[in-house]
């Protein structure tokens, strides 16, 4: 219930929508051609529809952690980044986020 305007519940509502618009367009996210590409199918229209009026939120740690946490999931299940065998999970998401943000 967002009633009073909690962004916390409006982000949490924008990624779910933004996560539906990522399997909708799956097709053209996850094909096995040049990178670049996926990033641009992924800004248009996936971004935009999970930050949707967020010129209105409220930007708190867990407001921002939780739409990295989001933006994250979802670039790796697109460019197919897999954990390496011997890679622990703390490991895996530190080179897979140092990797994204370049």
């Amino acid at each position: 219930d967002d009633r009073y305007g909690n962004p916390d519940v409006s982000a949490m509502h924008r990624r779910t929508l933004g996560t539906a618009t990522f399997h909708k367009h799956h097709a053209p996210l996850s094909c096995s051609g040049h990178a670049g590409a996926r990033l641009n199918a992924w800004s248009w229209p996936v971004a935009p529809s999970a930050i949707y009026g967020d010129a209105i939120w409220h930007a708190n740690s867990n407001l921002v952690q939780g739409m990295q946490t989001w933006e994250l999931q979802l670039l790796r299940e697109m460019l197919k980044l897999r954990r390496r065998p011997d890679e622990g999970s703390a490991s895996y998401n530190k080179r897979i986020a140092t990797l994204l943000r370049r």
